[in-house]
């Protein structure tokens, strides 16, 4: 276990290792989704269908939140 000031590394946190993981197979297909959305939605508003027992617009703003936190993280 690493101690609290160690940074947190692929071979000391699983969790860290399972993201990376996920975002080395589907992150650039998420980011170019999201590209294209941002392109193609300019002017407008979207309408995101509902799903339930999910607040899919939730969800994506704390999605927002702690990826810009991870950033501020990343050295």
């Amino acid at each position: 276990m690493p101690h609290p000031e160690d940074p947190l590394t692929i071979r000391n946190d699983m969790q860290l290792l399972m993201f990376m993981r996920l975002w080395t197979s589907q992150g650039s297909l998420a980011l170019r989704a999201a590209s294209s959305l941002v392109s193609r939605s300019e002017g407008r508003t979207i309408e995101i269908p509902e799903k339930q027992g999910r607040d899919i617009k939730a969800e994506i703003i704390q999605m927002h939140k702690h990826l810009s936190s991870l950033l501020d993280r990343i050295v």
